[in-house]
């Protein structure tokens, strides 16, 4: 398997097509069609059904872009800190941002990606954590910028760039009763398991946090990270609740995700960067405007 191969399926998933593929990566579109074929057949499993120049993923194939996405990721990671290590000309310099660990969208990758391009001098450094988490990181200096919904009344000693009012989702195994309708109530959920991905330590903080806001009574289930939580709700029946912060993972085979209401209006939690203000680095500016940037976009130009 070869990364020009995962390159070229991902933009295929992303452009909407072959031949916008094609036209993003300039090459010819059979070009595009072999590559995706030589890797259909090297895994040996189809990843996208064709009908007369329209497809569709097969799990196979959803499961393959979401993992490929990351890996390209994280592959432009090693080559912008492989540039900042090798960069003799001058000290290298380093952006430690403090994500939310329920964000599960694509706009993140894209933004890394960029930034990295254009300040190859500067290595961004990600890491995921529960709210109180990122807070105390952002409080004590081992973060230099929070990427997190509000919970709180906004500081004056912080930049509070609001990002996105994003609606709040629930995902849920799609045998669900609940997931054959257009969306979710509160009231549904309130005795159902809620699944939080949180460390020993923070338990408590996330199940009242969740309890407060939403009036789910529980029971809670605790797992390390989104992967787990999403194992938990199929094998528990229980429920997820994620931002829908711009272009959104697929959503895993056996999940159905809907949006959340109460009372009939549809929720919506306000996802932000905060950072010092007296904090003389230019780079928190410069990387929440690509964010902003990247969450504003058209679902069909997310790349």
């Amino acid at each position: 398997m070869q990364i020009r191969q995962m390159r070229y399926f991902v933009a295929v998933i992303e452009s909407g097509g072959f031949r916008a593929a094609a036209e993003r990566l300039f090459v010819s579109q059979s070009a595009v069609s072999q590559q995706i074929q030589a890797l259909e057949r090297e895994l040996g499993v189809t990843l996208v059904d064709r009908d007369h120049g329209r497809f569709e993923m097969t799990r196979a194939g959803e499961h393959f872009y979401v993992r490929a996405r990351a890996i390209l990721g994280e592959i432009e990671t090693l080559a912008s800190e492989t540039r900042r290590i090798g960069n003799v000309a001058g000290a290298p310099s380093a952006l430690r941002v403090w994500v939310l660990n329920t964000y599960a969208g694509l706009d993140l990758t894209d933004a890394v990606i960029a930034f990295s391009r254009a300040y190859p001098g500067v290595a961004v450094d990600t890491r995921f954590a529960t709210h109180e988490q990122t807070r105390h990181a952002l409080i004590d200096g081992t973060a230099d910028m929070a990427l997190m919904e509000q919970r709180r009344a906004f500081s004056d000693n912080y930049e509070n760039r609001v990002l996105a009012d994003a609606p709040t989702m629930i995902e849920l195994p799609e045998s669900s009763p609940l997931a054959s309708g257009a969306s979710v109530t509160t009231d549904a959920l309130a005795h159902r398991p809620c699944v939080l991905v949180a460390p020993r330590d923070q338990q408590t903080t996330e199940a009242d946090y969740v309890r407060l806001v939403y009036g789910f009574a529980g029971p809670y289930r605790f797992v390390a990270d989104l992967i787990q939580a999403r194992m938990q709700v199929v094998t528990a029946d229980g429920f997820l609740l994620l931002d829908q912060v711009g272009a959104m993972q697929p959503v895993p085979p056996g999940l159905a995700r809907l949006p959340l209401k109460r009372r009939g209006r549809r929720l919506t939690r306000r996802f932000c960067a905060f950072w010092l203000k007296d904090n003389p680095n230019p780079n928190m500016a410069r990387f929440a405007d690509l964010v902003e940037r990247m969450l504003a976009r058209p679902a069909a130009d997310a790349a």
